[in-house]
């Protein structure tokens, strides 16, 4: 984790935020006290989905589709938001 040169690392996944990828990366930065690193995490809210229908509606409903990914990496990348 101390060798990260990036200033900006972003997690997206289709899993829960809660004990997801970026909670994990979360917790490895704050073990080792690593402060210079803006940290995104993209995912599942921790709420019940219980819409049906198929995984192009499903990421699109939970601001995961590709239009809405680009949108938010690019908004990162550019403001670290």
């Amino acid at each position: 984790v101390k060798n990260i040169k990036s200033k900006k690392v972003l997690c997206i996944e289709e899993n829960s935020e809660i004990n997801g990828l970026g909670y994990f990366v979360s917790n490895c930065l704050i073990k080792n006290k690593v402060k210079s690193i803006n940290l995104k995490n993209i995912a599942l809210k921790d709420i019940v989905h219980n819409k049906i229908g198929t995984q192009e509606y499903l990421r699109d409903l939970n601001n995961l589709s590709v239009d809405k990914l680009y949108a938010k990496t690019k908004e990162f990348i550019k403001y670290g938001k």
